[in-house]
């Protein structure tokens, strides 16, 4: 399913960064969901950075988990 992002936040170490997505801007609803969870296109100008992200931040988790 394509979402439009039209906002971003940071959720500091626990959440990292935020989409906030929507079918239509005109609805007035959102679902916020972490970046690491978003699949982005290759398409799209920033997926390399995208998937950057993802990868350290997933390697991230994976070191808190192991405290």
């Amino acid at each position: 399913m394509h979402q439009v992002v039209w906002d971003l936040s940071y959720a500091g170490d626990e959440g990292g960064i935020m989409c906030h997505m929507s079918r239509s801007a005109e609805t007035g609803r959102a679902l916020v969901v972490s970046l690491t969870y978003v699949r982005v296109p290759r398409s799209m100008p920033l997926a390399r950075a995208v998937a950057d992200y993802q990868k350290h931040r997933v390697k991230k988790l994976k070191k808190q988990g192991e405290r």
